[in-house]
């Protein structure tokens, strides 16, 4: 009970650093005032981020926790998960999607919100490290059995794993999204909505660019293989997922919710399927 306390009290603390930072990283970037909200939005909207500060601050402590890492390694690797996903991956689809095929976004908002993912990311990765008390101390040896293959084995691994993110990702789209949403709304919605002939090779990009940010984490973590599969499929489901559950002045509730549950189910089940890939039958290479 007394360890159970201490690990809600670091919670607790992150969560207040996160909202801190968030308005810290809104004033420079400009974030806090590139939507227009009525003041019943913005209750809800700060409610719900409360709980977006609460699962990112638990999941990365989770990843701290269980690192051979420590200080500027640490560090390093939590700021690739957190921006990699919750900035870049995250942001690259909303440019594809609300940007540049249906303009829903507000022009500008996209570098805006880059901008403050990023802030958020070098202020917080350190202080989840700070917390976790891993700023210090030696840096055990990486398990680099687990990342050792022949460059054959890689390229193969990561093909499949490039094709198999494009299947996961249209599937559930169509058979989790749409259903929730209801037809007529994500019509009503993405009605301008016109799939260009490079989406297949635009989503097999983003699922290699998703493994290389998985790489890190499978290699620090502690774990075995199915500990370290779950570890991944939180980080990939809640750090692009749980934001969903802020209200958005430019996507209705219905919307956001089926991409809530697609997003974070579909997310979950490729950080499975990167973790058992790239651990599977490995021909260790002569050289690391």
């Amino acid at each position: 009970m007394k360890e159970f306390g201490k690990l809600i009290a670091k919670i607790l603390l992150l969560v207040i650093g996160y909202m801190l930072i968030g308005i810290i990283s809104g004033k420079i970037s400009g974030s806090g005032r590139l939507f227009v909200m009525t003041y019943e939005e913005q209750m809800a909207a700060g409610k719900a981020s409360i709980l977006v500060a609460f699962c990112f601050s638990a999941i990365l402590l989770y990843i701290a926790n269980r690192s051979k890492w420590r200080g500027i390694k640490l560090i390093g690797v939590l700021f690739l998960v957190q921006f990699g996903i919750n900035g870049f991956l995250t942001q690259i689809e909303s440019f594809v999607y609300l940007d540049q095929l249906v303009t829903i976004l507000p022009k500008g908002s996209l570098s805006i919100l880059v901008l403050a993912n990023l802030i958020n990311a070098i202020l917080f990765s350190p202080l989840v490290v700070l917390v976790a008390g891993k700023i210090k101390g030696y840096n055990e040896k990486i398990e680099s059995a687990r990342l050792q293959m022949k460059l054959a084995e890689w390229l193969i691994k990561i093909a499949l794993l490039g094709v198999a993110y494009y299947f996961i990702y249209t599937q559930f789209g169509m058979h989790v999204m749409v259903p929730i949403a209801g037809q007529e709304a994500f019509s009503s919605y993405y009605k301008d909505l016109q799939m260009p002939s490079w989406m297949p090779i635009f989503q097999f990009i983003r699922g290699v660019i998703w493994v290389g940010i998985a790489l890190p984490v499978i290699a620090m973590f502690k774990g075995g293989k199915i500990e370290t599969a779950i570890a991944v499929g939180l980080l990939f489901s809640i750090l692009m997922g749980i934001n969903l559950i802020v209200p958005l002045p430019f996507m209705p509730d219905q919307i956001r919710f089926a991409h809530l549950v697609e997003v974070m189910t579909s997310n979950f089940t490729y950080g499975l399927l990167v973790v058992y890939v790239i651990l599977w039958k490995r021909k260790k290479a002569k050289t690391a």
